[in-house]
């Protein structure tokens, strides 16, 4: 089963609110899945993919998410 199709599946099963969705990864496999669910999507910098080829925000590690979360959640600035 795809990455994409599990998360649908996932998000349908959970009930969850698709635009409070965030997908962490670090695989242009990973973006195209959070692409195809309508979800944001944050890429991590781990060296699989070169995210300057792509307009999404990035962190370098799960350490940074708080910072990322705080600044984008109250600015209102989640979005894909």
């Amino acid at each position: 089963v795809e990455k994409a199709k599990n998360i649908d599946q996932l998000i349908q099963k959970k009930n969850w609110d698709r635009s409070k969705c965030l997908y962490i990864g670090d695989s242009k496999n990973d973006l195209d899945a959070a692409k195809s669910n309508n979800i944001a999507f944050l890429g991590r910098i781990s060296g699989i993919t070169d995210w300057t080829k792509f307009s999404v925000n990035t962190i370098k590690n799960l350490n940074e998410l708080y910072g990322y979360l705080k600044k984008t959640c109250i600015s209102g600035n989640f979005k894909n």
